[in-house]
């Protein structure tokens, strides 16, 4: 992601920031992936905000799950950095096997048609401010390639491999027998919520349009 949004940077002449977040939750690791982030944003020279946080410890405090809270954390310090840099745009780097694990997961909960709609690629986040989503398009596979085609270092989270999170059990034990049916399935999950979202987003000016009436 960061390689894209520096290309796309210099090629229209806009300022690029980044942010990163260390929840607190995976000890040597978890800064071993700080500093990757602080070498590479040195290397090519983008500015850099970083939190090191207790997500453990606000868990206990306030309750909820692990990852409910990381978000909570992650984007209350996103939405810090936007305003004291004046950022209206939080490219993140959610891609097309994200989207299919996020709608096996909202499935498996029983939602509703909006749930299904998945991850949007665009929404909003409030003060004229929105979070973009460029990669939602791309398989993991295929950003993997990229990444090993142009030489470009990455590090991996080894808590993807545990499978006592619901969305690792989805990643590692379902999909892959879901591929053994349709090679396609990512695919066919973004036609799916490609599908629902404009159903939803008709249905809502509908209803909107009724309720000014």
């Amino acid at each position: 992601l960061l390689y894209a949004m520096r290309s796309y940077a210099e090629n229209v002449g806009c300022k690029l920031y980044a942010a990163h977040v260390n929840h607190g939750i995976r000890g040597a690791e978890a800064v071993r992936d700080r500093d990757f982030c602080v070498a590479l944003c040195a290397r090519w020279n983008i500015p850099l905000s970083v939190l090191d946080a207790d997500v453990p410890a606000r868990r206990e405090e306030c309750g909820g799950s692990m990852e409910e809270v990381a978000r909570q954390v992650r984007y209350e310090f996103f939405e810090r950095v936007m305003t004291e840099y004046d950022i209206p745009l939080l490219a993140t780097a959610h891609h097309a096997d994200d989207q299919l694990e996020t709608v096996l997961l909202r499935l498996t909960r029983g939602c509703g048609a909006d749930g299904l709609c998945g991850i949007p690629p665009v929404r909003a986040m409030g003060q004229g401010r929105l979070v973009i989503r460029p990669l939602l398009s791309c398989e993991k596979a295929e950003l993997v390639d990229f990444c090993r085609e142009r030489g470009l270092d990455y590090v991996t989270d080894s808590t993807n491999d545990d499978v006592s999170y619901a969305r690792n059990r989805i990643r590692r034990e379902v999909i892959p027998h879901l591929r053994a049916i349709n090679p396609s399935v990512t695919d066919a999950a973004a036609r799916l919520t490609e599908s629902l979202r404009i159903d939803h987003s008709c249905l809502t000016a509908q209803t909107d349009e009724a309720a000014r009436s």
